[in-house]
């Protein structure tokens, strides 16, 4: 299994997340980094913090 940068690694993450929503399969092609490598080893360890910002939060109570 190749090792590539935290660049790289960051890069990835960002072109998943909005406003690029790339799938991984689009970035596995283009970058030739295998799927099953992105899958586990990068994005499991990735807090998804801007994926969960545009989530409503569930403690706030909805509107009238």
């Amino acid at each position: 299994m190749r090792r590539y940068s935290e660049a790289v690694k960051a890069d990835v993450r960002r072109r998943m997340s909005p406003p690029y929503r790339q799938s991984v399969a689009q970035i596995s092609a283009e970058l030739d980094i295998g799927k099953l490598q992105m899958e586990l080893e990068w994005l499991t360890n990735h807090s998804y913090s801007d994926a969960n910002a545009e989530l409503p939060s569930a403690s706030k109570s909805p509107g009238p």
